[in-house]
């Protein structure tokens, strides 16, 4: 068939999100002029892609879709293998696609589309050329890739990116691109001197991410710079490697044997961004100072130096917990962290809601996740809603090998209040009686006197 026309729409759901893809294009193989004895299955093919739309729908994100659509039509060539060479070669032509936050997900100030440009695009094998630009790219796409937690984390505004890229594979590599901030500003959920939470504004100076190469040598770099959500300053390298025929993008690939090399520098006041780390419905807040070396290789990453954190507080209201006053005190080395010391306080004032100390190690050992720690618990208030009230104290040793959980150690309650609701109260059977010294007696079926003697 040397022309045809495609039009086609799909669905797909994958846990909980929902992908629509349609698609329109014509095209079909093209013989080259006074080649008219040339096999249809070897000459090229060209088309052209007149649609194309995605769109992601995610409940756990709210109501709305993410979409991506394609802004006039897009060329495309795909010429086959010919004698003597490796393989077939693409190209396709410059293009744009619009990507759009759902409504609602954006600040009233900030516009909810971006422009995603490309430049012609050429591959073959071992070889791959593309340019493009991303244009205002608010903060809301973050929350699609980084799901629900973004929301808990209490991370918002009107912040918007710019980035941009241009990378040629082949005999020497040549990889530029970076996302920036381009204007507004991130609010963060912060906690003043009272304990009391308020959205503030972040007061971002520099936000930005890069990747680029010298030769094999691949450098990403991190800054972040704000009044009041601290600072951060990284940078890692690595190599490239050629890859085998057939193998990696343009011919080349990062190998797992590519050592790394860098350092990671932070100083992050109390906010709640730490609540992208706790499970869903958690709030996870406080202080962190580190100074990290890093170091090993791409499969086995290495970590060094001092972890800092204070004014811990985890929180679940539904589950009733509450801790605060933490502090952390830990140190990385390679695949491990000594946890020196680690305290949190239950809810209550100056202290009276107990304490938990713990000291251990945690790694990453052989692929495997591990931990060993030893806790202290004295008048800790573990739960403190008010139909579940529990004070606890005692010893406890925890342990995780792979996929193995060991849980040790001896512990009092030292206080517990439990209200039972009236639907799922326990109910004395039928057969059941109870007597007292007096001769009364209670029950369902129990009767009006009975005799006191057993």
């Amino acid at each position: 068939m040397s022309q045809a026309q495609l039009s086609a729409q799909g669905r797909v759901e994958i846990d909980q999100r929902r992908y629509v893809l349609q698609v329109s294009a014509d095209g079909g193989r093209v013989k080259p002029a006074g080649a008219a004895n040339t096999a249809l299955a070897q000459s090229a093919w060209q088309g052209l892609l007149k649609q194309l739309n995605l769109s992601v729908e995610d409940p756990a994100l709210g109501p709305g879709a993410w979409r991506l659509a394609t802004r006039g039509s897009v060329p495309l060539r795909w010429t086959p293998a010919s004698a003597g060479s490796a393989g077939g070669a693409f190209e396709s032509g410059a293009g744009e696609a619009l990507l759009t936050a759902p409504a609602g997900k954006t600040a009233a100030t900030a516009s909810s589309q971006a422009l995603l440009s490309w430049q012609p695009v050429h591959w073959r094998p071992g070889e791959l050329v593309t340019a493009g630009k991303l244009t205002g790219l608010p903060i809301a796409w973050l929350e699609l890739l980084m799901g629900p937690q973004m929301a808990g984390a209490g991370l918002g505004g009107n912040l918007v990116f710019d980035g941009d890229w241009d990378a040629v594979f082949g005999n020497t590599p040549k990889i530029k691109a970076g996302l920036a901030r381009k204007s507004g500003d991130v609010t963060v959920q912060a906690e003043g001197v009272q304990g009391n939470t308020a959205r503030v504004a972040a007061g971002v100076k520099q936000a930005r991410i890069s990747l680029e190469n010298v030769g094999d040598s691949l450098t990403l770099a991190l800054r972040w710079d704000s009044e009041r959500a601290g600072t951060a300053d990284g940078q890692i390298k690595t190599r490239l490697a050629r890859a085998p025929e057939g193998q990696g993008v343009g011919g080349w690939l990062w190998p797992q044997d590519a050592p790394l090399t860098g350092r990671l520098r932070a100083q992050l006041p109390r906010i709640g961004v730490w609540s992208l780390l706790a499970p869903p419905g958690w709030r996870l807040r406080g202080s962190l100072a580190t100074d990290l070396a890093i170091s090993g290789t791409r499969a086995e990453p290495n970590l060094a130096g001092e972890l800092q954190a204070d004014d811990l507080a985890l929180r679940s209201v539904v589950d009733g917990i509450e801790f605060g006053n933490g502090r952390l005190r830990a140190r990385l080395d390679g695949t491990r962290m000594r946890i020196n010391e680690f305290t949190l306080q239950g809810a209550g004032e100056k202290g009276s809601g107990g304490t938990l100390t713990a000291r251990g190690e945690a790694g990453w050992i052989d692929g495997k996740p591990q931990v060993q720690l030893d806790a202290r618990l004295q008048r800790l208030r573990a739960s403190i809603r008010t139909d579940r009230q529990i004070t606890v104290s005692g010893d406890v040793q925890a342990s995780l090998k792979g996929q193995q959980t060991e849980l040790t150690g001896t512990l009092v309650v030292d206080q517990a209040r439990i209200i039972l609701p009236d639907e799922g109260t326990p109910q004395l059977g039928d057969d059941v009686l109870v007597r007292t010294t007096s001769g009364a007696a209670a029950g369902q079926k129990a009767p009006a006197q009975t005799s006191a003697e057993s």
